[in-house]
């Protein structure tokens, strides 16, 4: 059976006797026999110039055969990674993101422990089937390169690892194919979705319930970016008090579920049509497009009524700071979040002012 130790800086699995593993892994990757695993945290300013003899010198500290010892090296923080029981399976993950902002950076690794005797090309499709299921999580929490619409997904880390442990011909039970159709392709399929997601979540914070205005940084387009495009067509004094009026308006404005939902679909709309899956779409921003302008006015509207939608209009034909940077989509639900707040801010300025 696996014995899986969890220290501060390394997590270490073992069984009873040698095991088979096929890894990509830094030390003694490939198809080995091994004594053990063992993932090693490093710190962000790791440097050294031989990660194989670091790994070595590691497991050598830990009572380990370090040519029998497959060795992997992570800045996650152990504590937050995650072990997934399944069903002959184990999947033993720690997932970071180096720079959330720009998530194809960082390490996630995936050590996998099956109870049967795997054939080598059935390690090779459990590594296929995890990498599957670790894309997928990445999906589901809607992590990206930063692109400033939105539209890059990513399917990995820079530095990612994995690795499959399997018995050997003394197992009574042995497995040909580990695809997602078969039983332990599924067990591995479904606990390293949940397990990346989980262990993302405690590493970076990053969950796929956050707020719009994260996801809106996300994609690069920041609370202060905004702030500056409701003060570019602003005409009056004390612009730095609107602006800390116009600050406390949107932030309350994307808290309304309503508005939520129209900017996530601009955010989506806006990736259909990067990815060319809108059919009538043949160009970035065609005239004849008007569901992007809807969803502005919608927006705009919702906040502040009709003087919200003229104030619309104005973003909408000029164009300023940020908005000129955005896809057709992003760009007018945007323009609509902040021409609408903006005119909420004067509504209720001049309701007070006829309230005197």
């Amino acid at each position: 059976m696996w014995k899986i130790t969890r220290g501060d800086e390394t997590i270490v699995v073992s069984s009873e006797g040698p095991f088979r593993v096929l890894s990509s892994a830094v030390l003694n990757g490939g198809y080995r026999t091994a004594s053990g695993i063992v993932n090693v945290h490093v710190g962000m300013d790791y440097d050294h110039e031989d990660p194989v003899e670091y790994l070595r010198t590691k497991a050598r500290e830990l009572g380990l055969d370090p040519d029998t010892t497959i060795g992997m090296m992570t800045a996650v923080d152990m504590e937050n990674g995650v072990i997934e029981e399944g069903d002959g399976v184990t999947a033993v993950i720690t997932a970071g993101l180096s720079n959330p902002a720009v998530a194809d950076t960082g390490t996630i690794n995936i050590i996998l422990l099956v109870n049967a005797h795997l054939t080598e090309s059935a390690m090779a499709n459990a590594i296929i089937t995890a990498t599957e299921a670790k894309t997928a999580a990445l999906i589901d929490l809607d992590v990206r390169t930063g692109d400033i619409n939105g539209t890059s997904f990513i399917t990995g880390t820079t530095t990612d690892a994995v690795a499959v442990a399997s018995f050997g011909d003394e197992s009574p039970s042995r497995i040909e194919y580990a695809g997602l159709a078969t039983p332990i392709g599924s067990e591995i399929g479904r606990l390293v979705r949940r397990g990346v997601k989980r262990a993302i979540e405690l590493q970076e914070g990053i969950s796929p319930r956050r707020k719009p205005i994260d996801r809106l940084r996300e994609r690069g387009i920041r609370l202060d970016d905004m702030l500056d495009l409701g003060i570019a067509l602003y005409i009056g004094d004390e612009p730095e008090s609107v602006r800390e009026e116009l600050r406390s308006g949107i932030e309350k404005a994307l808290e309304d579920v309503n508005i939520e939902s129209l900017i996530v679909a601009a955010m989506r709309l806006e990736e259909e049509a990067a990815a060319g899956r809108i059919y009538g779409l043949n160009h970035t921003d065609p005239v004849y497009l008007l569901a992007d302008e809807l969803i502005g006015i919608a927006i705009a509207e919702y906040i502040a009524g009709s003087r919200g939608l003229f104030n619309f209009a104005r973003y909408d034909q000029k164009k300023p700071g940020i908005l000129s940077r955005l896809g057709p989509y992003l760009d007018d639900a945007i323009g609509g979040l902040v021409a609408g707040v903006m005119s909420d801010l004067f509504n209720r300025k001049e309701d007070a002012r006829d309230g005197e």
